[in-house]
């Protein structure tokens, strides 16, 4: 898979995850998300990442065995040996790939603040 499909991926479901939970903690907006397209395009958004993760994972099937998370997930059995089924395989996968990209942002957020911080003088810094 191309890092940039990762990363449109990853991009996408973190903004579709934003939507979810401010639809969640602002019930009351859902009518103007609905009337303004907000709904849609979050809905197109999340639409176009699976389709290129499914794709991935579909082309992945066909393929030799690789050594990475997503073979781990294609090659795991249940306990009555049934796989896992590439709807699941999708929605495991991009869980992983949003988890993966918010601990890359904020560890960057971080470390971007503690650079800022470190080049404040000492006095300031001690009244903080």
């Amino acid at each position: 898979m191309k890092e940039e499909d990762i990363d449109l991926s990853a991009i996408r479901s973190a903004l579709v995850q934003e939507f979810i939970v401010r639809q969640t903690l602002q019930p009351y907006l859902n009518p103007w998300f609905a009337v303004s397209g907000e709904l849609r395009k979050h809905e197109d958004m999340r639409t176009r990442a699976d389709a290129v993760l499914m794709e991935y994972i579909k082309k992945r099937r066909n393929e030799p065995s690789g050594h990475d998370l997503l073979q781990t997930l294609m090659d795991a059995r249940y306990s009555d040996g049934e796989g896992m089924s590439d709807n699941l395989i999708l929605s495991e996968s991009m869980q992983l790939l949003v988890a993966g990209h918010e601990h890359r942002r904020m560890r960057y957020r971080g470390s971007l603040s503690f650079e800022l911080a470190s080049r404040l003088p000492r006095k300031v810094r001690q009244e903080f």
